[in-house]
């Protein structure tokens, strides 16, 4: 199983390479001599990452108020939160692919990172900031899995969408592990923060009482998505309050309803659209 997943995780980088920026960042973001005007300098010779950290110190996320210089919009964001979001809109972007935009993964994404936001400000229990890049990753093992198996991984997405034991079904046959697994391999391989990996990798099936705080932010939000997605274009309220409900014990939140839920994420849906507009 780990010589598979290494392959796998080794062709990501033939087919989606990551821009030489990021790799420029990341660097810097793991050293202990650099500050805040090197990360800054990089980032500025990519017009398209200093735009989205732009993007993201301008959103409802980190406050208030207009910010229209780079340094700026770092200090806002901070230093811990510029690795993880940085991180995470570079490798977001590695990603991009007809298949990947036929299934809408990074609009998803998007959704999933702000119903993770409005969770953790509900809860109390996590950084939002840092529930935001979670949920912004929360899928990354199955745009690794598109990107390099698309054939045979869309009818598997199509399918079990809204039903992930049996999507980690589907997906432990194909590749021996599920996608969660794939991507939180695929962060630890680009030294992403270790509990952002964990989060991501944080699987539905084991026990509740296992699950982190941020592991169960991030499960809620990814699998609360496509659901909720699903009653927008279906229209089946009480259906989707009874599976958001599932969801939250599922993964430990035993104090939350699926009315709560729903609220939440019908709240968190009107940032990510705005954010979705914004970044189009």
């Amino acid at each position: 199983m780990s010589d598979t997943l290494s392959a796998l995780l080794d062709r990501v980088g033939e087919v989606c390479p990551l821009p030489t920026t990021t790799h420029r960042v990341m660097e810097l973001m793991n050293s202990e001599r650099s500050n805040i005007s090197d990360v800054a300098k990089v980032i500025s010779t990519d017009p398209a990452l200093a735009a989205a950290v732009l993007r993201i110190a301008n959103s409802a996320i980190f406050g208030s108020g207009k910010v229209d210089r780079l340094d700026g919009a770092i200090l806002r964001i901070g230093f811990r939160g510029l690795r993880e979001s940085v991180g995470a809109m570079s490798l977001l972007a590695a990603f991009r692919s007809q298949s990947e935009l036929t299934l809408q993964l990074h609009d998803l994404s998007v959704v999933a990172g702000s119903i993770a936001n409005r969770l953790a400000k509900e809860l109390g229990t996590v950084v939002p900031a840092t529930a935001f890049t979670c949920g912004l990753l929360s899928e990354i093992g199955a745009m690794v899995c598109i990107a390099v198996d698309g054939k045979q991984y869309v009818p598997i997405w199509t399918e079990t969408s809204r039903k992930p034991i049996q999507r980690m079904e589907r997906e432990r046959a194909r590749y021996s592990v599920t996608s969660f697994e794939i991507g939180r391999r695929f962060l630890e391989r680009n030294r992403l923060p270790e509990n952002l990996g964990e989060a991501v990798g944080a699987e539905l099936g084991n026990p509740a009482s296992s699950f982190q705080p941020l592991d169960q932010v991030t499960l809620l939000a990814r699998h609360a998505s496509p659901i909720v997605l699903g009653a927008a274009l279906e229209g089946g309220i009480e259906q989707t309050i009874d599976e958001l409900a599932d969801l939250a014990q599922q993964v430990g939140l035993t104090n939350m309803d699926g009315k709560a839920v729903l609220d939440i994420c019908v709240q968190a849906g009107v940032l990510a659209e705005t954010s979705l507009k914004e970044a189009r």
